[in-house]
Order: C-alpha cells, then structure tokens, then sequence
C-alpha cells in the first residue's frame, strides 16, 4: 500500500502504476559516448536525436551503421566522419541494406542550410492550446501519469508527440524522429511540460521551429541562445497567459504585436 496525504491527513490507497526506467549505454565508433536513461522506447529517434542535439551529427547519413547488442540497452553506432566507421559498419548491420537494420531513405535529411525559415507571429491562444493537448493526452493515461510531453505543433494543433521521464530523452525523440521522417517543423513551435535548456533551444532551432515553448521555465542560457538565434521563447505557458523571453515582437496581443516599448519577460493574461 502507499500513503496518500491530502491536507495533512493520511489515507492509504491502493499503488500507483510506475514507469521502468532504462539506462542506454550508447557507444560511438566503439567508444562509449554517454548513458541515456529513458523509458526504453523509440530507441532509434532517440539516440539520432541526442547525436543531433550534441551536434555530433548534422543529417541521417552522417551515420553509416546502428546496431542494437545482445542486451536492449546497448547501442552501437558508426559515424561517417570518424576514424573506424567503417570498420564498425562491418561488425553492425548497415542501416540501408537487409539484416534487421533501420531502413530510411537515402533523401531523408534535414540539414541547417537547406532550411528556409520564414519568421510568423505566435498568438498567446495558440501556444496555451498546444501545451493543453499536450496535458491533455498525459492526463488521459490510465497509468503512469506525470510523463514529461514534447511535441511539434503547428496552429495549436499536435502533429508530433513524444514522452519519456525526463525533458531532454523526450525532446531527443522528437529530433531524431524529425530526422528519421523528414519532417520539417518549419515554422512550427516545439513545445514541452518540462523545463528548457540550451541545447534544446539551439537543436529546435537548427529544425527551424519559429517557438520554443513550455509551462515551465527556461534556463538563463536557454533564453540567451533564443535571443541570439532570434526565435520566440515563452515559458510559464497556462491557460490564459504565458512569460514571453525572446522574440516579443512576434508574440500577437489582443491582435497587435508587443511594441518595442514591452519587455521580452512580460507576464499578461489576455
């Protein structure tokens, strides 16, 4: 039994359904790279996208072997650019030919300069709606609720949607998953239940998501890198207002855009 304190009083209520978490013990041109815990699912889109996040690899075919070892938890990836690659992609299966690999096509790929980001305005309506569905689909579990959602949207609308324990397994899903399905998110916004950091701020940005957005907070050098990269940053998004970080003058208030005169952290309800 668990122990439920509501108000300061004690209950005992029947268990909670947990998640299995996984650590992943990613290697790269047979050295070990990192070790990933997640859930364990969606191991492909992961690891792509945490190579993509760390800037390891800028398109699919940057990798020329993935191989998944004896146990589930151990992941073998050769690289184009290293030294060895080759010689690991005679050990793994090759991701183009048969034997079990990840097949995609040879045009799948999303590369930095061929993305042509056009710059739109964000309305405070469109991302409450995203960050909602988003909670929406975490509430609706039977089990194992509180799950940290990352999705694309576009108009409010989820296209994308991936979860994990963590922010940052769940936001390399949703990269690698990109990368894998030659999905463009341009002009699209990127949104999480979690907090930001950094390097997603910056992956999101080479994707060509025009907004980053979450109901929690973004870390100073998050809101750093939005400026720079000149995208929309707004976090503490609820149901009627959001804290707008970067790119004010593309956030839609009440039909008008934030004039010069608003600071970037402004907090409104509309």
């Amino acid at each position: 039994m668990q122990i439920l304190v509501n108000r300061g009083f004690f209950q005992e209520v029947r268990p909670a359904a947990c998640v299995e978490e996984h650590e992943v013990e990613l290697t790269v041109d047979g050295r070990l790279r990192a070790v990933l815990p997640c859930l364990g699912d969606s191991l492909a889109e992961m690891v792509y996208g945490y190579l993509y996040r760390e800037r390891t690899i800028q398109r699919v075919e940057d990798v020329v072997a993935f191989d998944v070892g004896p146990r589930p938890c151990c992941i073998s990836v050769g690289l184009l650019s290293e030294h060895g690659a080759r010689r690991l992609a005679r050990r793994c299966r090759p991701l183009l030919g048969a034997g079990g690999g990840i097949a995609h096509p040879a045009s799948a790929r999303v590369s930095p300069e061929a993305i042509v980001v056009e710059k739109r305005a964000f309305s405070q309506e469109e991302v409450s709606c995203g960050i909602r569905r988003l909670k929406r689909i975490d509430a609706s579990r039977s089990h194992a609720k509180g799950l940290c959602q990352c999705g694309v949207a576009f108009q409010g609308e989820v296209v994308l949607r991936y979860e994990d324990a963590c922010p940052l397994p769940a936001f390399d899903k949703l990269c690698g998953a990109c990368l894998l399905k030659n999905r463009s998110i341009s002009g699209g916004a990127v949104l999480t239940t979690g907090p930001i950091c950094r390097s997603m701020v910056e992956a999101a940005a080479r994707l060509g998501a025009d907004l980053v957005g979450s109901c929690g907070a973004p870390t100073r050098q998050a809101v750093e890198a939005a400026r720079r990269l000149g995208i929309v940053l707004a976090g503490n998004v609820d149901d009627v207002s959001m804290r707008v970080f970067s790119g004010e003058d593309r956030v839609v208030r009440k039909g008008r855009s934030l004039s010069d005169g608003e600071v970037a952290a402004l907090f409104y309800s509309v």
